[in-house]
Order: structure tokens, then sequence, then C-alpha cells
């Protein structure tokens, strides 16, 4: 019995995880302020996918069973093609002025997202931000923050959480603009690697063999103890 229980735990951690890379080379080409269609990252198998719409892949696999949503109200989710430190086709809030960058990401029912890493870009300029912060939305917990971060236009600002996914049914991924002014459609994200997995129960832990032994021992004391003062009992 300890033999199949340790085996079903174990089938279970082995079930893989999948990723998807969100390049944000959209079906017909990436021009400059184009809007960003909520299709793309939906629930990708395929580069590129019905709708056209391109990906990079991880090692892991893909991403059948996760949408991605972009914006929140007042956001205008759009692309720019270059100069964003040295990123090509990326994601940015079209408002002048607006405080905030979003996308969430969204596993369907038995599974987890799993965030692995992305890229922040600066447009032209050096350009920092008050923070970031990635909350899972089901449990209202904030998994990851930052406080002020500069981001040059000389290279990306790479978050990578691959020894240590971050993972949650919802996860919510938010850049903090606020205060840019005019300058908040000057950062973007790009090469957000995601992906899902099992949401797999906690398996309790199988007593080992020496332990089952101590605790049928104990049992055996506990029995004999008993016998012998109902013994006593009658004797008396």
């Amino acid at each position: 019995m300890q033999k199949t229980l340790i085996a079903f735990a174990a089938a279970l951690v082995a079930v893989p995880a999948s990723a998807t890379i969100l390049t944000f080379n959209v079906q017909g080409g990436v021009s400059d302020g184009k809007l960003l269609a909520q299709t793309y990252g939906d629930r990708a198998t395929t580069s590129p996918d019905a709708n056209g719409h391109s990906y990079g892949f991880g090692s892991e696999g893909t991403t059948a069973n996760v949408v991605v949503d972009y914006g929140t109200t007042g956001e205008v989710p759009a692309l720019w093609t270059t100069n964003y430190s040295g990123l090509t086709n990326v994601y940015y809030n079209e408002v002048d002025g607006d405080t905030t960058l979003t996308a969430r990401f969204t596993a369907d029912a038995g599974y987890d997202v799993r965030l692995f890493g992305f890229d922040l870009g600066a447009y032209f300029v050096n350009q920092a931000i008050p923070g970031l912060r990635i909350t899972d939305l089901a449990t209202s917990t904030v998994l990851f923050q930052t406080g002020s971060t500069l981001i040059t236009n000389a290279a990306p600002f790479s978050f990578d959480f691959s020894s240590n996914p971050l993972t949650g049914s919802q996860l919510e991924l938010v850049i903090d603009l606020t205060g840019l002014g005019g300058a908040s459609d000057n950062i973007a994200l790009d090469n957000i690697r995601f992906g899902q997995a099992l949401d797999v129960p906690v398996v309790p832990g199988v007593p080992e063999p020496g332990t089952w032994a101590l605790m049928i021992g104990g049992f055996g004391l506990v029995g004999g103890v008993m016998r012998r003062r109902g013994v006593a009992t009658v004797a008396a």
C-alpha cells in the first residue's frame, strides 16, 4: 500500500509544466500604435494559431488551458515595433498619463498559471517606474512586488522566476506608471513567459516502515496494559 501511495504522489508531481512566450507578433504584423487584440495569447498551442498570431514556446510545451487579458478600465493596450531597450514588438499602454500597464492570466478549472518571467523596456531614454506587483487574484495574495526600478534604454530589464515560478489560478501583472505623466507610454512589456500545470492537491506523507512498526508496537503495549488493568480489577 505504501508503494502504491508513493507512486501515485510521484505521478502527480511528475505532470509536466508547459510554457508560452508572448512575443507580440500578432496577425497581420505589428505597426506602431496598433491596438493589441485580446485574443493574443489565448490557449496557445501552435504558432501561428487559428487567429494568425505567433508565439515562442519554451521547452516545457504549450498553454491550451490559459487565456490572457490585457489592460483594465482606462488602459488602451497597444503595440510598438522598436526602440524599447532593443526589444522588438512590445506591448504598452497607449494612454498618456495613465497609471498602470496590466496583463492577466486565467487558467481553466483544475489548472494553475505559472509565470516564468518577462522583459521591461524603456523608449529611447532611461525611465524609472514606481514599481510593479504580481498578484494571485483567486486568493488576493501578492506573490511578488518591487519598489522603484530603473529601466534603461540600453538593455531590457529582465525578471526571471524560472527557478521558482509564480503560481496561481489567476495571475495579474501590473506595472505601476504613477507619476510618469506623458512618459507613461515609454514603458513596455515583452517576452512574457508563462505556463500551466495541473492544480495538484497536496498528498499527505506516508509513514515509513519503522514508523508503522513503532505505532503497531505502541498499540500492542496499550492493549497489554488495558488487559492487565482489567484482570487486576476482576481479581480485586
